[in-house]
């Protein structure tokens, strides 16, 4: 018999399946608003990781920093497809996000969700290394570089 406890009950499972499908959606919203809008959606993301940068800074190696860029970008749903490199430079190929179903229902095309990378830019560029990216298909590669 269920309680009106065990519905509300949620595992630790169930919570990070939601927790990613809401983080995917915001971002999307988040694009789609800049758009409707008339917003630079690479001033929203690159204001966005200026907020966050200071919080970077414990991260004192090359290593660090990647690992941080995929983690934050796999708690969205993204497949890490490739990584090679060294303490130095890293260059990292993802996919799985958005889907078909989430760009059809925000109404936006798979270039226009591209600007999110922006937001490593001042991240990466606090920490005293260069980001650059690009899409080819449905992945995109990185490179995050030590100066």
């Amino acid at each position: 018999m269920l309680t009106k406890e065990s519905i509300f009950d949620h595992t630790d499972e169930e919570i990070a399946e939601w927790s990613r499908g809401n983080l995917r959606a915001l971002a999307l919203a988040a694009i789609a608003f800049c758009r409707d809008h008339e917003v630079a959606c690479k001033d929203f993301w690159c204001y966005t990781g200026r907020l966050y940068a200071p919080s970077w800074e414990v991260h004192e190696s090359t290593d660090d920093v990647v690992s941080s860029i995929i983690l934050n970008m796999r708690s969205m749903g993204f497949d890490l497809l490739e990584l090679r490199g060294d303490e130095y430079e890293y260059t990292v190929t993802m996919s799985g996000w958005p889907s078909e179903d989430e760009l059809e229902y925000f109404d936006l095309a798979r270039p226009e969700t591209d600007e999110l990378w922006r937001i490593f830019v001042p991240i990466t560029d606090f920490v005293a290394h260069d980001f650059s990216y690009q899409r080819e298909g449905d992945a995109v590669t990185f490179t995050v570089t030590r100066r």
